[in-house]
């Protein structure tokens, strides 16, 4: 369960350790987790009110700068991997927060059964907007399926 205390933890990792549930066990995973780190195919945020199914989940820490109070902050920057290699890139603690309910209620994608459906929902906090996720299908996941 490391590699899911690893996902709990990414932001707050002094190390900056990314948590990944693909495994580079093979040339067409590796491509995929490489396609993940590096260049996803495409933003969340273009699928508000959409359903993405996620296979696998690629989270890194990075530092951006807070526009508003000038200080460097560690963020969340989630790469969603479907089941057809499709990913999904946004840096978002919203959808950070909704992956770790997620994962706190059927465990990690490494130990899921089959991908697990969401929708991308858009929510006004104040000024600002925020992605997060809503469950959709948990695909048998639950540990009495």
């Amino acid at each position: 369960m490391e590699n899911g205390l690893t996902l709990y933890n990414v932001t707050a990792n002094e190390s900056g350790a990314p948590y990944t549930s693909l495994l580079a066990e093979s040339e067409d995973t590796a491509l995929l987790l490489y396609k993940a780190m590096n260049n996803p195919d495409e933003s969340l945020g273009d699928h508000i009110n959409e359903i993405v199914t996620i296979r696998h989940i690629f989270i890194q820490p990075v530092e951006l700068l807070n526009q508003e109070t000038g200080e460097v902050q560690v963020c969340p920057r989630i790469v969603l991997i479907s089941d057809d290699g499709t990913t999904y890139v946004t840096i978002s603690k919203g959808v950070y927060n909704s992956l770790k309910n997620l994962c706190a209620i059927i465990g990690t994608p490494e130990t899921w059964k089959a991908p697990v459906k969401v929708k991308v929902i858009q929510r006004a906090i104040k000024e600002r907007k925020m992605l997060s996720l809503d469950a959709v299908e948990f695909g048998g996941n639950l540990n009495h399926d």
